[in-house]
């Protein structure tokens, strides 16, 4: 919460049991497939496809916000301030990924498309936290900037992450069926590329803008108002 004027203002963290019902919220509401905005009756009326495109550009943005990098930081500050009264960082990634794989929940998963492009839409941005190319030096005398992508803290908890991913995944493969089944083998396979560092990307001009890129969406989300704290 912030408290006092314009410029003696103090943040308080929102508290564990708030931030946790927003997340649980965002996976209800658009994790799981919204299917009231996939309505043909609807969308016949606003564009010629099915609308699967715009649904899973949403659902990415979401996932981008709920891992960026500042949240991330805020976070780690919140535990170490807070001790277990904070919603911890390991906690958020087990709860969007709870949201994102609940399937994997049922005795014999079946993944419908819309699912699995969300599903792989996860990996890539895990991959790209883990793989990216680091950004291009910046050029000041007498100050060093390492990659953001080499000090990540995280790095370590979410190649756990993807490996008990992985082990989930192996143990659903002789349940499921079809195109559910062929979806998790692929899922499987991806996650053998992203924690192999041979697939890592080239550190090249190209990649170099593109992380640049992702860094100014990242510190531009929510724009305006700090999501880790409640104003």
């Amino acid at each position: 919460t912030k408290h006092g004027g314009q410029s003696g203002a103090v943040f308080t963290p929102v508290s564990k049991a708030r931030q946790q019902q927003a997340v649980k919220y965002l996976n209800g509401a658009i994790l799981q497939t919204p299917d009231w905005l996939l309505k043909p009756e609807i969308l016949s009326r606003l564009e010629p496809n099915s609308g699967s495109s715009r649904l899973l550009n949403t659902q990415k943005s979401v996932l981008r916000s709920l891992l960026d990098r500042s949240r991330r930081d805020r976070l780690q500050e919140h535990e170490a301030s807070l001790g277990d009264k904070a919603y911890k960082l390991g906690e958020l990634r087990a709860d969007i990924r709870s949201g994102v794989f609940t399937e994997l929940s049922s005795p014999s998963p079946k993944i419908d498309a819309h699912r699995r492009d969300l599903q792989r839409a996860y990996l890539e941005l895990l991959n790209d936290r883990l793989n990216q190319a680091a950004p291009a030096p910046i050029n000041i005398p007498g100050f060093s900037f390492p990659s953001p992508n080499a000090q990540d803290d995280q790095r370590g908890a979410i190649r756990a992450d993807l490996k008990s991913l992985q082990s989930q995944l192996s143990a659903k493969l002789p349940v499921s069926k079809g195109a559910s089944k062929a979806h998790l083998e692929d899922l499987k396979d991806q996650i053998a590329k992203i924690l192999d560092p041979k697939f890592a990307a080239p550190n090249s001009a190209s990649a170099n803008a593109a992380a640049r890129t992702r860094a100014k969406e990242e510190e531009a989300c929510w724009p305006g108002i700090d999501p880790a704290y409640d104003e």
